[in-house]
């Protein structure tokens, strides 16, 4: 799907739905094709269990989630993929 594909879908503006897509794909979460076209092929393989697991908890606590990510700023997207390094005391 291209990013002007998806901002169609989605209703948003299109520069925000590339920088998005093109986050996730630097993620490793999407994969970009030579014509600027986006697929769902998270590497590595753990990436799709949290994926899918965010996407169940999604589907089942929605608020709780929309909550989470508006409480913990991140600089992009893929940022809620990345693992988390806490600072020792």
């Amino acid at each position: 799907m291209s990013a002007d594909e998806a901002s169609r879908a989605l209703h948003m503006e299109p520069r925000a739905i590339a920088d998005c897509m093109k986050s996730l794909a630097d993620a490793g979460i999407l994969v970009r094709d030579g014509e600027q076209r986006f697929k769902y092929a998270p590497k590595p393989a753990s990436m799709t269990e949290a994926v899918e697991e965010t996407a169940k908890m999604y589907n089942e606590r929605r608020t709780a989630v929309i909550n989470f990510i508006y409480a913990a700023p991140m600089r992009n997207i893929s940022d809620s993929f990345s693992p988390k390094i806490e600072a020792e005391d």
